[in-house]
């Protein structure tokens, strides 16, 4: 029911600007996740991305996400995606994979963590400028012992050669129950060198299976 209501809501509110500013869009996302123990577990998630004031669809990926935790501190990934990106007068249908680690720590009731991933193109239909570009995020949480909604900030930046992009982000993951977790949040995201702005409302799920 909140998807829905987002869906309908936001792009009315967004297409409602007279002069606008920036873009608007809208994310969405399913994911399925399995501890299979204490350091591994997979998450299967589904997402779609929309702009042009969340007429069209920008792209929508599958994605699973293989995380091992080698230290209490740091983790490693090692994901498979199939991407089906919206390019104007053309799709590009890719499958890539990312290699990255995730380093995190505990200050009293806030989480520091960093993210390094890197993306590499296997197969595409349609070849980028690069086969391979860089993601670097950086995110501050506060999450009390006991409370069930945990908000954060966080900053993303892409680095390839023929563009980099910025993604500044605030939200919130709420735990609904010991098996499902909402996040929520609002991104402001600029790609150069066009100076493109897009705001972004963002409604993910996570079920733990």
């Amino acid at each position: 029911m909140l998807l829905a209501l987002v869906l309908t809501v936001f792009p009315l509110i967004a297409g409602a600007q007279e002069a606008p500013a920036a873009d608007a869009g809208a994310w969405t996302s399913l994911a399925l996740r399995h501890d299979f123990s204490d350091r591994y577990n997979l998450t299967i998630r589904a997402e779609h991305r929309s702009k042009d004031n969340c007429r069209t669809t920008d792209v929508w990926f599958l994605r699973a996400f293989n995380r091992y935790k080698f230290l209490s501190w740091l983790t490693g990934e090692a994901n498979l995606e199939f991407n089906n990106a919206n390019l104007g007068d053309a799709w590009r249908r890719s499958f890539r994979i990312h290699l990255g680690g995730i380093a995190s720590c505990k200050l009293g009731d806030f989480k520091l963590s960093t993210m390094q991933r890197e993306y590499f193109f296997i197969v595409t239909n349609v070849e980028p400028a690069s086969m391979h570009f860089l993601l670097s995020n950086f995110r501050v949480g506060y999450a009390p012992d006991g409370w069930s909604v945990a908000p954060y900030v966080s900053g993303f930046w892409f680095f390839r050669p023929e563009l980099f992009q910025r993604r500044l982000i605030a939200g919130a993951d709420i735990r609904l129950n010991e098996a499902l977790t909402a996040n929520l949040y609002y991104m402001y995201k600029t790609v150069y060198p066009s100076e493109k702005n897009t705001n972004i409302l963002g409604v993910g799920l996570t079920v733990k299976i």
